[in-house]
């Protein structure tokens, strides 16, 4: 028992420093992107490296403000009302 309880710290922990040298790759590529915002495919490259690095680590303050960043570059870039809705809201509540 003792040998598992050891093992699943060890386990979690290596996750979370993993998790941390991934964080800080994605912010690398998210700052970099973003030099180039007006190129859709790097927005959206930026857009989805940023939220898949969110749903591991949720509270991370420097993925979730460049992620409320680009949500609304998003926004204010686009003629169309829905589109302006979506990024607009993750926008907000990425930035909360």
């Amino acid at each position: 028992m003792k040998r598992l309880s050891i093992f699943l710290f060890l386990f979690l922990f290596s996750s979370l420093l993993l998790a941390e040298v991934n964080n800080e790759e994605v912010i690398k590529k998210a700052d970099e992107m973003w030099t180039v915002r007006d190129n859709p495919t790097k927005v959206k490259e930026a857009l989805e490296s940023l939220k898949s690095a969110l749903e591991v680590t949720p509270e991370d303050y420097e993925l979730l403000w460049r992620y409320a960043r680009i949500n609304f570059w998003i926004a204010d870039s686009s003629d169309n009302k829905d589109i302006k809705a979506k990024h607009g809201k993750e926008g907000y509540l990425a930035g909360q």
